[in-house]
């Protein structure tokens, strides 16, 4: 039977006490979960502007204008990072904080990811030699670059360490950009994304910390890349020449003159858009003319190369694995990453799979996914994997279990343990699961539904366009459940760390107030 909605705070009371016996998922309109964090504690929503919903206490802190990050992006206190118009933001006790050490030296700057400790952060930059109007092509080419930096607990952020990376893409010529995009739990190794020079040839790295502090990269998929050998000629674009700006032949006044004018149509002060020739005497015309001409003499002088460097590009696409852009995951203790990707076929179309790269083992396995829109989510410390489909299409996860080589359903899952909560999801999330997310340990489960998935879209989302339904998984009694181990003491501790009591009284613990607790080692959740 469906209950009524009830209002966040006593959605949130009553799911602590929900037991083994009886539990039930509730919707809660507003909340679109797309990032939880490893205890479960919080979970980041993206319905409009971003929020991180305390799953406790049912409180919703908005961060208007706030994009969240693409990797694991909110840690156990409730810290994440995202940006704001490419601005790095940390999103943190109500308060929005823009690093000064990131906001000061670059202009563009995104954060991905966050330690379960809110210690270290990852993300992607300018590259620096950018901004420091540097001449040479080839220093600047790839425009924006993976780092991480270590954070404190008021969310100041010390300096970046930019990763190292490739200077040369698969095909010979400076990658377009490089991404930092997800990371281990202790934040020493991260995975990202490389885009080659023309922009359209992804693949996956990663970059790891050793004992010393030192970072090196690897491309797992290197050896996927131009399975048959073809040759791959001298990319013509190479010696490409710098196309002729008007602004490099102006001076004095004329250009400042020009340079005030755009700046107005810019800022939307005027309408007409200046014309660079109007500014130029006319030796500078006859001098920009010329300078014209010479690079259309060198671009037709390379057209026959460069149809013949298409053609063979194209056919290497065809022949090695592409990467969908930033669909890639990591296992938690940095071991492995998947990240879907496949092949193009006759009618360029991506055929489908997910690819499991061993970090540290340099295995590659092939996975097929139900159809070819899933990509991988998450992956639990156990090994379990979530994939999922986004908001492109109506959201669906499946789930694979640790040494089983089959997705099954959210309701497959359930089914053996808990057949109520998978009658729930037939009953009343008939469009599919929505984007699934778990923490560690399995006990806080959320799915991220749009209107066309609940059974009565009208009733279900009370005006909200985003719906998540949260199941709580967990048991009431104490003594039943948790090992007071040999020695016949309860240690019991809140979800910050900090002890509650220590006790060889079973009944001093099962008088705790209403709550969540950590007890010999075992989340609990007390009535």
């Amino acid at each position: 039977m469906r209950k009524s909605f009830l209002l966040m705070a006593f959605f949130m009371a009553s799911l602590t006490c929900f037991s083994q016996e009886s539990v039930e998922p509730e919707l809660v309109p507003g909340v679109y979960a797309l990032k939880i964090s490893p205890n479960g504690k919080w979970v980041g929503s993206m319905a409009g502007d971003a929020s991180i919903y305390n799953t406790e206490t049912g409180d919703n802190n908005y961060y208007n204008g706030i994009f969240l990050g693409l990797g694991n992006a909110v840690a156990d206190n409730g810290m994440a990072v995202g940006d704001m118009n490419d601005v790095a933001a940390i999103l943190y006790n109500k308060q929005t904080i823009f690093p000064s050490s990131l906001v000061d030296n670059y202009w563009f700057c995104g954060l991905n990811s966050i330690t379960p400790d809110a210690t270290r952060i990852c993300g992607i930059l300018n590259n620096p030699l950018v901004s420091q109007g540097s001449e040479s092509k080839d220093e600047y080419y790839t425009m924006y670059v993976p780092f991480v930096a270590d954070i404190d607990a008021d969310g100041n952020v010390g300096e970046p360490i930019i990763l190292p990376y490739p200077e040369l893409d698969f095909f010979g010529v400076a990658p377009e950009y490089i991404t930092a995009v997800w990371m281990s739990r202790d934040g020493k190794t991260v995975i990202g994304e490389v885009l080659d020079g023309r922009g359209q040839y992804a693949y996956p790295i990663y970059f790891i910390e050793d004992e010393k502090g030192d970072w090196s990269y690897g491309l797992p998929s290197e050896s996927l890349f131009n399975p048959t050998g073809i040759e791959i000629p001298k990319n013509p674009w190479a010696d490409q020449p710098p196309f002729p700006n008007p602004e490099d032949f102006m001076s004095g006044q004329r250009k400042a003159a020009y340079l005030e004018a755009y700046q107005e149509y810019v800022s939307g002060n005027t309408a007409v858009m200046p014309v660079p020739e109007d500014y130029m005497t006319d030796s500078q015309l006859e001098e920009y003319a010329d300078a014209i001409q010479s690079y259309n003499e060198w671009f037709y002088g390379q057209s026959q190369a460069i149809a013949d460097y298409i053609t063979i590009y194209n056919a290497i696409l065809k022949t090695s694995p592409t990467f969908s852009g930033n669909e890639l995951t990591i296992e938690p203790s940095g071991q492995y990453l998947m990240v879907r990707g496949g092949l193009t076929d006759d009618n360029f179309e991506m055929v489908s799979k997910i690819y499991k790269f061993g970090i540290t083992t340099d295995e590659i396995q092939e996975i097929e996914t139900p159809t070819k829109e899933y990509y991988p989510w998450m992956i639990l410390p156990d090994g379990t994997l979530i994939i999922t489909k986004g908001l492109a299409y109506v959201p669906n996860s499946y789930i694979m279990l640790p040494d089983s080589n089959e997705f099954i359903t959210l309701q497959e899952y359930f089914d053996p343990e808990y057949p109520e909560i998978a009658e729930w999801l037939d009953a009343e999330v008939p469009g599919g699961t929505g984007v699934v997310s778990m923490n560690d340990d399995k006990t806080v489960i959320t799915g991220a539904l749009v209107p066309d998935q609940l059974a009565d879209s009208d009733y279900a989302t009370g005006g909200y366009y985003y719906n998540t339904y949260f199941i709580l998984l967990g048991n009431a009694g104490v003594e039943s459940i948790v090992d007071n181990g040999t020695d016949g003491v309860y240690k019991v501790y809140d979800l910050t760390g900090v002890k509650v009591m220590e006790t060889k009284d079973a009944s001093v613990v099962n008088n705790l107030p209403k709550g969540i607790y950590i007890i010999n080692g075992k989340k609990i959740f007390k009535q």
